[in-house]
């Protein structure tokens, strides 16, 4: 029999309101206009420099009860950390980075931090590769937890487009399962452009993840290697994507038949990006509505 979940709507801000980045006054007002507005139960933000607005978000979240995540992404790529190096001392440093940030996702009233690792550094170094990255997240789960923070991971593709060591569903369920032994406080987001570049059936991986999955980014891409949007460029959904109305359906469909997240919440958001000679507030209205009308078919 299939059993009763609930599917909280989340918000990707980075991506819907990318052309804005950098101006943090903006995000504050924004996060404050998501909570009185009330349809989302999940805000996913970028790392805030601002201590004074770090506090605003804390404030307008908790009293709103909004489910903060802030993504390390940005943190990542612009610094060149690597958590799973194969260099010791680069391996270090990236660790070191993420620690100095937890304290500020703990400012901005944060409950999960969510990472990327490291370019994929070829067959031979892969194996090195995991048990340094088991290493890292370990860390940062000592770290998180402290702040009773949990610490998500996010696989990318390894192969088609950004090519990071992290990828197919498989390997992450190992090294996630291995560093969750010691350290409950990690867990796995999900996104299905990833696992549909990795040319993965998505409905399976996400039942070989199960229960490490604390969230998911229902997230298109355009699966034809010839195509010039060919790769996770987080492109509006349905076509030339796979991801179409029917496709989000079938996969949450999936996720309620197998029952895998009834103890807790289920966190979603759509990651659709806006470029910057396109409307942010027409592409968040147009991902409310989809998200909307999935949840409705979907939820309970």
């Amino acid at each position: 029999m299939e059993k009763s979940m609930n599917f909280l709507p989340t918000i990707l801000m980075p991506e819907i309101y990318r052309p804005f980045t950098g101006d943090e006054s903006f995000f504050v007002s924004k996060i404050e206009e998501i909570a009185e507005e009330g349809f989302y139960r999940g805000i996913e933000i970028a790392s805030i420099h601002d201590k004074e607005k770090r506090k605003q978000i804390r404030e307008v979240t908790s009293a709103s009860q909004l489910i903060v995540t802030q993504w390390m992404t940005a943190i990542i790529t612009e610094q060149g950390l690597n958590l799973s190096a194969v260099d010791e001392k680069e391996r270090q440093y990236a660790v070191e980075e993420i620690i100095k940030n937890i304290e500020w996702a703990n400012e901005a009233g944060a409950s999960n931090i969510a990472l990327v690792t490291g370019p994929d550094p070829g067959e031979e170094l892969r194996k090195k590769a995991g048990e340094n990255l088991i290493k890292s997240l370990s860390s940062i789960c000592v770290e998180a937890k402290s702040y009773g923070i949990e610490v998500l991971v996010e696989p990318l593709d390894r192969h088609a487009h950004k090519k990071m060591f992290l990828g197919p569903t498989e390997d992450t369920y190992n090294i996630l399962s291995t560093v969750k032994k010691n350290h409950p406080n990690i867990g796995y987001a999900f996104d299905t452009a990833h696992a549909a570049l990795n040319e993965e059936e998505i409905e399976t991986a996400i039942e070989l993840a199960g229960p490490l999955i604390n969230q998911l980014h229902l997230s298109n891409a355009v699966l034809n290697p010839v195509d010039p949007l060919y790769g996770d460029h987080h492109i509006p959904l349905g076509a030339p994507g796979f991801l179409t109305y029917e496709r989000a359906v079938s996969i949450l469909e999936k996720v309620k038949m197998q029952g895998l997240f009834v103890a807790k919440p289920f966190r979603i958001s759509i990651e659709v990006r806006t470029n910057e000679n396109e409307n942010a507030h027409s592409t968040e209205l147009q991902a409310k509505q989809f998200l909307k009308r999935l949840l409705t078919e979907t939820n309970g």
